[in-house]
């Protein structure tokens, strides 16, 4: 599919999806989830020597994988171990050559069964993948390029995730998500819920959820979620392979921000410190939807929401420490950075019932 075929079907498709299942795009309400369950979890320390900054881990087999900055080394991901928390090894070059990406990078995407790890770099361009059997296998040849469609160079976040056979990438120029293979284009979406700004400010809503909002993807590859802070809409998508469609949208509170330069083509939108705090990360099971999430008004939060591939929400753990970054294992437990009084970080997990 080529680029200008994207631009046509994503203004196209921005017109058909507005009939999603639960809310017309105009009828959006605004109710606090209620769970069934607030569970006060029994938090363990894994690694509390090591030097973790803020950034972003993911866990696969046996290992966690954390990418931020380290005292230990100038690489881009260290790997520890998920039963002990043993510091074990980093990889990943910082520069400009092929196989390195240009800065730190705090978000990244795994494929679980093939061990291959994903980060698109929006300064250079271009997708790297890393093989974790090669890393551990001290085979220096561990990282290569990916030649990924030219629209996916218009991609301006860091939300790329793996689809199995294709990748999902959030925010380019032409479209809010996109879906491509190493090879082709596949589809998109510039499908936004709408709110309350005037017709000459909806630029500024787009921003709303392009600054605040978090994405997470299915294990499956079949439905991805997206959620929002300084109040809270999540959205539920299906991946049909050919397209995708919104699902499920649900207000849980109304956006409440701050925002600059209204009237330009890239607003600048920032968190109302008296909002609810909404969402701030995701994580996924075949099962659930993880998220870090508050009801009040707070800078980071303890507590990880849990939530049914309907959006209904299920239970809530509530953690000793502030959750810098997170992931889920297979529904069996909770893997997360915090950070202590202290300010120190450390690598926790929480057992889940």
């Amino acid at each position: 599919m080529k680029a200008k075929d994207i631009v046509i079907l994503s203004i196209f498709s921005s017109f058909i999806l507005i009939s999603c299942k639960d809310a017309k795009n105009s009828d959006l309400e605004y109710v606090q989830p209620v769970f069934e369950e607030e569970i006060e979890a029994n938090t363990q320390i894994l690694n509390s020597r090591f030097l973790f900054s803020f950034g972003s881990i993911r866990v696969v087999d046996s290992l966690i994988i954390y990418s931020g900055l380290s005292d230990v080394s100038d690489k881009n991901f260290h790997i520890f171990s998920k039963n002990t928390g043993e510091y074990l090894c980093s990889f990943g070059n910082i520069g400009r050559a092929k196989g390195e990406i240009s800065m730190f990078s705090v978000g990244f995407s795994i494929d679980k069964e093939k061990r291959e790890i994903y980060v698109f770099d929006s300064n250079l361009r271009k997708t790297v993948s890393y093989s974790l059997d090669k890393v551990l296998s001290e085979d220096i040849n561990y990282a290569k390029d990916i030649e990924l469609p030219e629209i996916v160079n218009n991609v301006s976040s860091s939300h790329f995730f793996n689809l199995k056979e294709s990748f999902l990438a959030g925010y380019s120029r032409s479209s809010r998500f996109l879906v491509c293979s190493e090879n082709d284009s596949v589809t998109c979406s510039d499908f936004y819920p709408s709110l309350d700004e005037p017709e000459q400010y909806k630029k500024v809503e787009r921003s709303y959820f392009f600054y605040l909002g978090c994405m997470s993807v299915k294990p499956d590859g079949n439905m991805f979620v997206h959620a929002t802070r300084s109040g809270c809409i999540i959205e539920i998508w299906k991946n049909k392979g050919s397209s995708i469609a919104p699902y499920v949208i649900k207000g849980f509170f109304k956006p409440d921000y701050n925002s600059q330069y209204r009237d330009s083509n890239y607003p600048s939108v920032i968190p109302n410190n008296n909002a609810p705090y909404g969402i701030s990360a995701l994580a996924c099971s075949n099962q659930y939807i993880y998220a870090a999430y508050n009801d009040l008004p707070c800078k980071w939060t303890n507590k990880v929401a849990v939530f049914d591939w309907e959006g209904e929400p299920q239970k809530v753990y509530i953690a000793k420490d502030d959750i810098m970054a997170f992931d889920v294992d297979n529904d069996n437990a909770i893997y997360a950075l915090v950070k202590k009084s202290n300010e120190s970080i450390e690598l926790i997990t929480i057992p889940l019932n």
